[in-house]
């Protein structure tokens, strides 16, 4: 049921946020995992390795992982949820 991995540079009002989809030909709710303060979207390896029947959405937040080239230097969870 898998289809296609990928990871694409989003550009967002904070920065260019890596995003890594793990698409499934389903037509189930995609799943959006995001990480905490210290981590990227590989704490959640694990748990997405038994989803297989829907489409999966991690994403390294700014200054995190692969998300480090920020256009706002002051940027606050607002930003965040709009990002999102």
């Amino acid at each position: 049921m898998l289809v296609k991995e990928s990871t694409t540079f989003v550009k967002t009002n904070i920065g260019e946020i890596a995003v890594f989809q793990r698409l499934a030909d389903s037509v189930r709710t995609p799943i959006i995992f995001l990480h905490g303060v210290y981590f990227d979207h590989h704490l959640w390896d694990a748990v997405i390795e038994s989803i297989n029947d829907r489409t999966i959405i991690t994403l390294d937040m700014p200054m995190h992982g692969l998300s480090k080239q920020l256009f706002k230097n002051d940027w606050t969870l607002d930003d965040c949820a709009d990002m999102l």
